[in-house]
């Protein structure tokens, strides 16, 4: 439904805005045009990725069309949750990196003030090399995996997995080719026990000036998510193309 898209839009823009205000308050190395974290190997949900769209041109997919792209086993959830299970996720592929397809070749990134969550919590306290990877504050990097839960959760009945594959669906589905969707793309799960500790005072105080900001009038972030969850649970179908490409 369309009010749902413009709703989960909403929510993921204020987390970004949220996020960024966070890691205003520390110190990083990094700077305009420093690209090492900048690979093909970025795992986003579908409404992430959605946002990205909006900025491409119908050009901008000759990039990394006809290219391979890592997709992942499970969700940033689903791994969440097994760990809460107290068992191991199944071991990841790895592979060698490229560069990201949407860096210009100044070294910028091209969609830079709609690049998802994954993007954004890649900051380092130090400068990076190949052979000296990024190293955040323990609290950034917490609060990293925080909002990519949250992120997840804000995509209920969505989709998960490496950010191409989402950007050719959301094109092949606007120009009416999508008849499926792919395997290699998974759906998103909800989790909402946050793992965090009592002794975790700043980011519980993070989650819950997130939680308690308002998007409208009287309409918290908490309120928004809920009612998209309770939304979810009504709903007849589980479709992805019906209840959430719908417009």
């Amino acid at each position: 439904m369309k009010f749902a898209l413009e709703e989960k839009i909403a929510l993921l823009e204020t987390l970004y805005s949220h996020l960024e205000r966070a890691q205003g308050s520390f110190s990083f190395a990094c700077e305009k045009g420093c690209n090492l974290c900048c690979t093909n190997r970025v795992f986003t949900t579908s409404i992430e990725a959605r946002y990205v769209f909006e900025a491409l041109k119908q050009e901008d997919f000759s990039l990394f069309e006809n290219q391979q792209f890592y997709s992942p086993k499970l969700t940033h959830n689903q791994t969440l949750w097994l760990y809460s299970q107290g068992e191991e996720p199944p071991a990841e592929i790895f592979y060698e990196l490229e560069r990201c397809p949407l860096l210009t070749r100044e070294g910028l990134c091209s969609v830079y003030e709609r690049r998802p969550l994954m993007c954004r919590i890649m900051v380092s306290s130090k400068k990076c090399s190949y052979d000296s990877p990024a190293e955040p504050p323990n609290e950034v990097y917490l609060m990293g995996l925080l909002a990519l839960q949250i992120a997840e959760n804000v995509d209920i009945g969505g989709l998960y997995g490496n950010l191409f594959h989402l950007l050719s669906l959301w094109r092949d589905f606007y120009l009416g080719n999508l008849e499926e969707i792919p395997s290699h793309v998974l759906p998103t799960f909800y989790f909402e026990e946050l793992p965090l500790l009592p002794a975790e005072k700043k980011l519980r105080n993070w989650v819950g000036s997130l939680y308690r900001t308002e998007l409208n009038p009287g309409v918290t972030f908490k309120d928004l998510l809920e009612k998209l969850r309770e939304d979810f649970k009504k709903s007849q179908s589980l479709i992805f193309l019906q209840d959430i490409f719908s417009t």
